[in-house]
């Protein structure tokens, strides 16, 4: 009977033992873990972190970022740093090497399911603000679940304007992608859209109705990103071959601007015939399916546009 009761114990004392060790698996981080993903399916990649917003001001801080896969699948992540300037921000990784902070990705890497070895990481990230401006900065972890705006803002030829967007600049890059069955190439991520110019031109006088590329756009994908009107036919970019462009800005209801073919910016009578390439707006969540980005291997992506 003594015998049957301590057997009894130990079983009791081993179940235990193992959802104690389930439950530190899932809250060992501190408990305020922030889910990524609205769901309580286990087949999804769910990543949780802990996440910081600081005001940086001419000073270093440190944070630990704590990351938990509570799904029963390995899981890719991305970590992001989210700030309101981008010009005198440097960061730290992981005791790392000092670097400039130009995009707000800064690190993507897998973390493992449930219940298996190291479920849990954590990442030293260390921001140095070498401005004069106080600076607000905020740590993001998001899933790697294949955006296409994820791989546009970690293309090495995009760069973040002065309004937080993502351009694509210079004179070779590799933005193609290939949507409803036509050859675009992306301009960037503007607006919360990533905007796409057609690679195939037509030929007609301004229309009102339509959408084209504006100047600002251009000037943004020159190689020089301070470019203005006035002497941006100095510059060049993945742009500059699409002379005798239209352009969407106006000056009054009977001209417009184009891009000569000295790479110029001029106004034109809008009743001229001059060359095209439509734009197209996608939904920032669309998800990519292939390709990168090349002319040979463009990207490729789920359906949706606005």
């Amino acid at each position: 009977m003594n015998k049957r009761i301590a057997f009894v114990l130990v079983c009791v004392m081993g179940a235990s033992v193992l959802l104690l060790g389930l439950s530190y698996s899932k809250d060992s981080s501190d408990g305020s873990e922030v889910s990524l993903i609205e769901s309580t399916n286990n087949n999804l990649k769910v990543v949780y972190s802990d996440s910081y917003s600081d005001i940086v001001v001419n000073d270093e801080i440190e944070r630990d970022l704590s990351i938990v896969n509570l799904s029963d699948i390995d899981s890719n992540y991305f970590i992001y740093v989210e700030s309101t300037n981008y010009d005198d921000l440097y960061y730290v990784l992981d005791n790392g090497v000092e670097t400039k902070l130009n995009k707000r990705l800064i690190y993507n890497g897998e973390i493992k399911k449930l219940g298996t070895l190291n479920d849990q990481v954590s990442h030293k990230i260390k921001i140095i603000n070498k401005g004069l401006k106080e600076v607000r900065v905020n740590f993001v972890v998001k899933e790697d679940n294949k955006l296409l705006v994820d791989r546009i803002i970690n293309d090495d030829n995009v760069y973040i304007d002065t309004e937080n967007n993502y351009r694509y600049y210079g004179e070779k890059v590799n933005n193609y992608i290939k949507y409803n069955n036509q050859m675009y190439q992306i301009v960037g991520f503007i607006n919360n859209k990533i905007k796409l110019i057609s690679v195939n031109m037509e030929r007609e006088n301004y229309n009102a109705n339509d959408d084209y590329l504006s100047i600002f756009d251009y000037l943004r994908s020159l190689n020089n990103k301070d470019a203005t009107i006035e002497n941006a036919n100095n510059y060049k970019s993945w742009l500059s071959n699409e002379n005798d462009l239209w352009f969407l800005d106006t000056d009054g209801e009977d001209n417009a601007y184009y891009l000569s073919d000295t790479n110029a910016i001029l106004l034109s009578s809008k009743l001229v015939d001059r060359n095209i390439k439509k734009v197209v707006n996608l939904y920032m969540d669309v998800t990519l399916v292939t390709g990168d980005g090349s002319i040979y291997n463009p990207y490729e992506v789920s359906y949706g546009s606005k």
